[in-house]
């Protein structure tokens, strides 16, 4: 297993080479790269929307549900996912799934 501070610099060496539009976009970018499981779920949950015929939802109501879940023990004790992250999760998910890319109505993104 990789020391945890290598793998931390490894994460800060990634984002200082991207050019971010925001503050907030870095803050997802780091949160993402320590957290990989919040995405899976994320992606799990807008699948079985899908599945029940949603044709849109919420990005922030899947992360209260992750919180929820969180919270009863099926990830990290105590896990936080800033409310601003909510609209990224989103972008990415419609860009690896473009089928589905209309699921979440998108706002511009600011700081």
């Amino acid at each position: 297993m990789a020391d945890p501070a290598e793998q931390m610099q490894d994460r800060f060496d990634f984002a200082a080479k991207r050019v971010y539009l925001t503050r907030l976009e870095m803050e997802f970018d780091l949160f993402h790269g320590e957290h990989p499981e919040v995405y899976r779920k994320f992606c799990s949950l807008a699948f079985k929307l899908l599945e029940r015929g949603h044709q849109h939802y919420s990005s922030d109501a899947i992360l209260h549900v992750i919180r929820f879940e969180t919270d009863l023990g099926w990830g990290r004790d105590g896990l936080k996912i800033n409310n601003n992250h909510s609209p990224y999760y989103a972008r990415l998910f419609a860009k690896d799934h473009p089928a589905h890319k209309e699921f979440f109505r998108f706002r511009r993104a600011g700081a």
